[in-house]
């Protein structure tokens, strides 16, 4: 044993050098290639030993070096199997989980990957209430209004860009709060809402602080002036441009948003015949454009300023700044302003009846037309190559995935196997020394009793010889008297006295014998006394080790255990499975003494199992502050998904009524989040020196993932829960929600009854 011990401690030392020289190798490495191949390594066999900070390390340096190559395709594959070890390791931080899944996000929206990436990016969305990181949600936000601002779902980036906003606020990052106001204005613009859009930034404005900064003001007046502007509000529009061009420092950070000031209050200012003033605004855009070289800005500039000359019929300026916008953005590839700044100049040369030339640049705007429109297709089939290989990445990672999960339950299924085995042997040494006790209990009583018998035989024996002896003296004295009268008669006092004292002699020996029976007779009373408290002491102790099981058992399983020393796993085909969850435990646990924290869940626990005794559901399990119980298991049942969601809602009912009350009491309160699956799952009994009556399967992790997935006070159910109950309770569809390891789910809340 000491051997095999010895053994498994230097094949397990021994892995870990494995690991860690791979390691070093790798950090040592200058040739890239060679150093993704030890690292490949490492993470393989710490994989392969089940090493998780082995492998944590591992795809991290592995990422990063792959991310350097750019090598995206391996980044993402890696990225997937780093996301699947944090979410199947319950003790990580949730950041870390969050922070990946953020990081794929990215990875996909930079391959224009937008559905799959917001897929992502709401995965790490999910967890944000278990977190602190404010950048990382931030960024999150952001980037899922980007996505369905290109997606051109206006109002819903409007909402993501507030969320994001809202944290930008919160770490009074000023230029990611400018960058809102510009982004959330834009949404406004292009979706039309231009009122609402002006209501906003008022309110804004009318809340705003004496002590904010002039710039703020400054770029809220800017959104204002587009949205007035688009509003066809040319007076107002121009008001709140000449505000921004007032407030906003003249510093180089600030350059873009005054130069779009310039340009727009240019237009207005052109469209109302104020063309020398306009031009003077495109000057001083022209002049802040170049002060952080922004070309891109510069050439949109160009194109405006011709239109300004156009208008006011200096065609010689006309054209030689839309030959310079053409010029610019044809060396920047950007077509789009190419092919607009071409169209132009075809009018250009129309309005001064030029037609040969105005018919060549037509010819070259169509052309430039169609080589857009070529890019844009070649674009889209790279884009969908690009997905397509990726979604063959992330399937691959999918069966990585369940392999991986195949081999986890293999070997829990294993171990329960052993403990099962180990339970039965352990019964059944337990019932052999049982019955060695009781045969030893017989055995000596029967010992005591042979005792007492050969003392009561022996003192049997000893009084007949003494008869025996008395009668052979009298037969003497006769025979002596019959022969010697004469000295017999002499002597016949003395004899008489003789005989009296041996009368007393007998009386006194058989008082004592009777004595003796007496006590034997008493011995073996309080041989059947003590017989029988021991039989009662046997069985208030065996009612008390069943009382005992039936705590940790259901009685179905309790009885066949102690029937068969086992019990046999079973397949249920329709089962309830109900989680709960308090939210905000672990920063509210702080504030409360070991004590009342634990007579608080025992308080709340409690309450539940009294809820679900009466909905004939049986209590699984606690896990922390998770409490989770199943209906349709020991004894199946046609209604427990019903009797799940009247328990879940009791339940939740309870424990508003108690958040209330802490509420008015101004004490620290946990609400709760329930969730529930209806499903198939399979049963059965684990452990040998403590039992527990457990269940799993899919079933199980779903109910699971839509608790996690709930919001607080609701119970929220899946969609095989629903089909169940629809008839029965009012269900508010939630849509598809990214349920962790199971991707888009559908799910329903109960309305409260």
């Amino acid at each position: 044993m000491i051997l095999f011990i010895f053994s498994t401690y230097s094949y397990s030392q021994n892995t870990n050098n494995n690991i860690d020289s791979f390691l070093k190798l790798a950090s040592e490495e200058s040739i890239l290639t060679k150093k993704i191949d030890y690292l490949t390594k490492a993470y393989e066999l710490s994989h392969e030993k089940s090493l998780y900070h082995k492998e944590e390390v591992s795809l991290l340096k592995l990422i990063e070096t792959l991310n350097n190559l750019n090598l995206n395709e391996q980044v993402y594959r890696y990225s997937l199997k780093l996301q699947y070890l944090y979410e199947n390791n319950q003790e990580i931080p949730y950041t870390k989980l969050a922070s990946i899944r953020y990081d794929i996000g990215i990875l996909l929206f930079e391959k224009e990957l937008y559905v799959n990436a917001k897929n992502s990016f709401l995965g790490a969305e999910q967890i944000f209430h278990n977190i602190d990181d404010i950048s990382l949600k931030e960024n999150c936000f952001k980037y899922i209004g980007d996505i369905s601002a290109i997606n051109k779902k206006n109002s819903e980036a409007i909402i993501w860009y507030r969320k994001s906003l809202q944290q930008s606020k919160k770490e009074h990052n000023l230029d990611r709060i400018y960058l809102m106001y510009q982004l959330i204005g834009l949404q406004y613009q292009k979706a039309g809402l231009y009122d609402s859009g002006i209501i906003y930034y008022e309110n804004i404005l009318g809340q705003l602080n004496i002590s904010e900064s002039d710039n703020t003001r400054g770029i809220l007046h800017n959104n204002l002036g587009i949205l007035y502007s688009k509003n066809k509000e040319k007076d107002l529009a121009e008001l709140h441009f000449r505000k921004t061009l007032k407030l906003i420092a003249k510093e180089e950070k600030f350059a873009n948003i005054l130069a779009k000031a310039n340009i727009n209050l240019a237009i207005i200012l052109q469209s109302k015949q104020a063309q020398s003033e306009a031009l003077t605004h495109i000057s001083k855009a022209e002049y802040l454009s170049s002060l952080n070289n922004n070309q891109a800005l510069k050439n949109e500039i160009y194109f405006i300023k011709s239109n300004v000359y156009y208008y006011l019929g200096d065609f010689y300026n006309a054209q030689l700044y839309i030959d310079k916008t053409i010029a610019e953005s044809t060396k920047s590839h950007n077509r789009i302003l190419t092919s607009s700044a071409l169209l132009f100049k075809s009018k250009i040369y129309a309005t001064q009846n030029n037609y040969e030339s105005e018919r060549d640049f037509k010819t070259s705007y169509l052309q430039e037309e169609n080589k857009i429109n070529n890019e844009n297709i070649i674009h889209k089939n790279k884009i969908e190559a690009t997905r397509i290989n990726f979604e063959r990445i992330e399937k691959d990672a999918l069966v990585f995935q369940k392999k991986s999960a195949e081999e986890i339950a293999e070997i829990e299924k294993s171990k329960a196997d052993k403990e099962a085995q180990k339970a039965r042997e352990s019964r059944i040494l337990r019932d052999r020394a049982i019955a060695l006790a009781q045969n030893e209990i017989d055995k000596n009583k029967i010992i005591e009793i042979e005792k007492d018998a050969a003392i009561y035989k022996s003192r049997r024996d000893s009084l007949f010889a003494a008869n025996a002896i008395a009668k052979e003296e009298n037969a003497i004295q006769k025979s002596r008297s019959d022969s010697i009268a004469t000295v017999l008669a002499v002597q016949k006092q003395k004899i008489a006295q003789k005989e009296a004292n041996n009368a007393t002699e007998i009386l006194q020996r058989s008082r004592l014998i009777g004595l003796l029976l007496v006590i034997i007779l008493i011995i073996i009373i309080i041989g059947f006394g003590f017989q029988r408290r021991l039989n009662n002491r046997i069985t208030k102790e065996k009612n008390k080790s069943d009382k005992l099981l039936l705590n940790i058992l259901p009685k179905r399983v309790a009885n066949e255990l102690k029937q068969n020393s086992k019990v046999s796993p079973k397949k249920y085909e329709k089962v309830s499975v109900l989680f709960t969850d308090f939210v905000g435990f672990t920063s509210i646990a702080e504030l409360l003494s070991e004590d009342e924290l634990i007579k608080e869940l025992d308080r709340y626990f409690n309450e539940f199992d009294k809820i679900i005794e009466k909905y004939n559901l049986e209590k699984i399990k606690t896990i922390g502050d998770s409490y989770m119980c199943a209906g349709g298991v020991p004894t199946a049942n046609s209604t427990n998904a019903l009797d799940s969601v009247n328990a879940g809602l009791e339940i939740a009912k309870f424990v508003q009524k108690d958040v209330l009350v802490k509420k008015k009491l101004g004490k620290p309160y946990w609400n709760i989040r329930i969730g529930i699956n209806t499903g198939s799952v399979i049963a059965g009994v684990v452990g040998s020196k403590k039992f527990a009556y457990d269940i799993w399967g899919d079933t199980v992790n779903i109910a699971s993932r839509i608790e996690s997935s709930g919001l607080e006070g609701f119970v929220n159910i899946s969609e095989s829960t629903y089909n169940e109950v629809k008839e029965e309770f009012n269900c508010i569809s939630r849509g598809m929600i990214i349920a962790k390891n199971k991707g888009a789910v559908p799910m329903f809340y109960i309305q409260h009854v």
